[in-house]
Order: structure tokens, then C-alpha cells, then sequence
């Protein structure tokens, strides 16, 4: 692992977005597209989140800033163009509780009439696709097209086509917790005590096992991984089958690690990147050998991946490294 650049003073509370014309980081309520070559400013907007924390994500070309209702101040989203920060659209929430990108759509959710909605639109337009009464927004994902939501109370976990709002697929029989999905699969905790991987297009039981995968959560195409204080869990995907079982990395110049460690994975093509208190770790995802592990002064913010490279945030700065 190769540091690319560091810059000072652009260090917010959302993961950075990586783009190929650069990195696009927040802090302040100012967005900015990083250059990937030096990290030199090639555009800043501010954006109107009231001292709220801003939580950004990539749809395509578009980035958007997202940030809830603080104080008596109404969340909202905006939408802008990669390229040169120009505003695409904006929506004001009154009571926004989170909002996620999958594929071209953005999903808001939020408080209405008593109880949780979501909301999906069209990233690029602002167009209003999909909307759905009385499900839980913190436990909804939206992947390439389908949004899983599940009810309100957790008695039921379902499947809805964005395009259209065609349901899919539902499993009514008291599911308790959506834990993740991506294009592919699904994972859920289901009635029985079990912990099941699902097919997102089908709904269909692919495995199901009693093995502990709680903790923090990495999802790619092939493998899924959870992470605690005291282990790294790595499983297939599609048979369920533990691929492997670590130990975390003990901190640099520390052993044992200090109470309150947490780990967040981020699944990076071949690897596995481990993001902690004032750390980053990088293991093979072929056998969970650690292969790179930096340390930082302050606390490693949630990265972000692609194409061989990580951008995260850390002690004040925006960092992006190279996996090679």
C-alpha cells in the first residue's frame, strides 16, 4: 500500500467518493472534488446542512449530500454534477433519517405520519420513482434497481422493483433484521435464530447457519465479511461457506488491543481493509493474511474503494492510498 496524497483541512464525517476525475470529500457543508493526481481543489460548493453531518454518495456522475434534520432544522439533498459542481437538483426532508445511492437511484428515508418511509428518486433528475408507508428506514438497501425494505416492527422483509414498484418477493414469517445486501445477495437474521444469505432477485434461501456473523458489515459480489473486537469473519457468498476466521491485527506498537476497538471492513477486490480506532489494516480476502497496517494519530473515518485505490479520512486531512 502506497500513499498517494494527504490534504489538510478537508476532513468531514462521510466516507470520501472516488471518481475517475478525482475524490469528492466534505467537511463544513463545503464539497470538493479532489484531483486524484495531487488532491489539488478542482471545485467546491457549500451546501445548506445547517451544521448537520453530511453523508455523501456516488450515483454514475452524480455525487450527492445528504443530511438529516438537526435542531429544528429540516434534512435535505443535493445532487451535483462530478464534473464541475454544478447543482442538479435539491429536495428539502423535513425529517430525513438517512439516505443511500444503488446503481442510478438514491434512497431517503424518513419520519412521516408517525411512523418511517422511503423514498426512491432518480439521482440524476431528482424524478420520484418509488415510495413506501410504514417500513423501517434504517433498515432498508437499495441495490441496482430493487429496493429491500423491511416493515416497521420487523415482521417481514420484501423486495420491490424500482421501476415500476412491482413487489417482487416477500417472506412475512417475523424476519428480524435486514443486515445487508448488494446486487446479488441478501443476509438476514430470520425467525428461527438462523443467519441466511438470500438471492436479492428471487428471495430465494441460498444457505442459512448459526455461525455469529455479527458486528460490522463488508459486502462485495463474492464474499461477505463481519468484524468485531476479537474477530474477522470471511464467508462465500453464495454457499455460506466460511472461507476464513482471524483475529484482527493487534495495534501498531500496542498488543493487547485497547478496550472498545471496532472494526469496520471494506471489501477492495482482492483485499479485505480494516478500519479502526487510529488504524488501517489490509488483509488478503484469499486467506485473511494481513499485508499492509498503517497507524494514524487520530480515528480512521469509514473509506471507500475503487479501482486499486482507498480514500479515506484521518488526524484532519483527506487521505488516497494505492493497493499495489
Amino acid at each position: 500500500m502506497r500513499r498517494l496524497w494527504r490534504r489538510d483541512g478537508f476532513c468531514g464525517t462521510s466516507e470520501p467518493v472516488l471518481h475517475p476525475l478525482g475524490v469528492v470529500a466534505e467537511a463544513g457543508g463545503v464539497v470538493r472534488l479532489l484531483a486524484l493526481a495531487d488532491g489539488a481543489t478542482r471545485w467546491e460548493r457549500n451546501v445548506p446542512a445547517q451544521g448537520a453531518e453530511v453523508t455523501l454518495c456516488r450515483s454514475g456522475d452524480t455525487v450527492l449530500a445528504i443530511w438529516p434534520a438537526v435542531a429544528g432544522a429540516a434534512g435535505g439533498i443535493t445532487a451535483l454534477a462530478i464534473a464541475d459542481g454544478r447543482e442538479l437538483w435539491r429536495r428539502p426532508v423535513p425529517a430525513l433519517l438517512r439516505g443511500e445511492s444503488g446503481g442510478q437511484y438514491v434512497a431517503i428515508a424518513a419520519q412521516r405520519d408517525g411512523g418511517e418511509s422511503v423514498t426512491v428518486f432518480e439521482a440524476a433528475t431528482g424524478k420520484e420513482m418509488l415510495a413506501l408507508d410504514r417500513v423501517a428506514g434504517f433498515r432498508s438497501a437499495l441495490v441496482q434497481g430493487v429496493l429491500l425494505a423491511q416493515s416497521t416492527g420487523g415482521t417481514a422483509l420484501a423486495a420491490y422493483r424500482v421501476a415500476g414498484g412491482e413487489k417482487l418477493w416477500q417472506l412475512a414469517d417475523h424476519w428480524t433484521h435486514l443486515v445487508a445486501g448488494d446486487s446479488r445477495h441478501c443476509y438476514t437474521f430470520g425467525p428461527d435464530g438462523r443467519y441466511y444469505g438470500l438471492a436479492t432477485a428471487t428471495g430465494r434461501q441460498r444457505w442459512s447457519t448459526r455461525t455469529p456473523l455479527d458486528g460490522q458489515i463488508g459486502v462485495g459480489p463474492t464474499e461477505y465479511c463481519a468484524a468485531t473486537d476479537t474477530r474477522v469473519w470471511c464467508v462465500e457468498a453464495a454457499t455460506g461457506i466460511e472461507r476464513w476466521r482471524v483475529t484482527p491485527p493487534p495495534p501498531v506498537g500496542a498488543d493487547p488491543a485497547p478496550p472498545g476497538r471496532r472494526w469496520l471492513p471494506t471489501l477492495a477486490d482482492d483485499y479485505v481493509c480494516l478500519t479502526g480506532r487510529g488504524e488501517l489494516a489490509v488483509l488478503d480476502a484469499a486467506d485473511g493474511s494481513i499485508t499492509a497496517q498503517v497507524q494514524f494519530p487520530a480515528k480512521v473515518q469509514p473509506l471507500t474503494y475503487a479501482a486499486g485505490r482507498l480514500a479515506h479520512m484521518a488526524d484532519g486531512a483527506t487521505w488516497l492510498h494505492a493497493l499495489d
